[in-house]
């Protein structure tokens, strides 16, 4: 069925492409990023969905620390989201109370039973505070992937209360 997804610190569209491919012909996609260049590069790129129908992607350049908006600059609304993505950011650079705001964020645009994919990692939040920080928000752990066996960071998939 059609998604609407949000990629978190989408940095220059390399996630959100995988996620658009992914992602049901229909689904919508924002891509959230701090750095205004690497928005206008995100912008650039084709993003396509696996039967090579274009995908509708949209982007803003904003913290993901702040409230969620979209590209009319209004505030996402509550229990819109189905999935939120993030990828190289959390688990490298984001400490705890970075860590907590997101979660508190995220939980705020899911819908219940919503999916938040988060990346962990030693040299920001680790898996098991990152667990521990989401749970707060009533969030349940369905468990975690590393992209190859010696990959220092962790995916954790977390279900939204619901």
């Amino acid at each position: 069925r059609p998604l609407r997804l949000v990629d978190l610190c989408c940095g220059t569209g390399q996630s959100t492409e995988v996620l658009a491919c992914y992602a049901a012909p229909g689904s919508t996609l924002l891509g959230l990023e701090y750095n205004p260049r690497f928005v206008a590069i995100a912008q650039a790129r084709a993003y396509r969905h696996a039967e090579g129908v274009p995908a509708e992607v949209r982007f803003v350049a904003q913290s993901v620390l702040e409230t969620f908006r979209d590209e009319t600059g209004a505030t996402l609304t509550a229990a819109s989201v189905d999935v939120a993505n993030a990828c190289g950011a959390v688990g490298c650079h984001f400490d705890r109370a970075a860590s907590a705001r997101l979660a508190a964020e995220v939980a705020r645009v899911l819908v219940p039973g919503g999916l938040a994919l988060i990346d962990s990692g030693p040299a920001g939040t680790p898996a098991d505070e990152l667990r521990a920080l989401f749970a707060e928000h009533g969030f349940t752990s369905l468990g975690e992937a590393r992209s190859c066996a010696v990959d220092r960071y962790r995916q954790l998939r977390l279900r939204a209360r619901g």
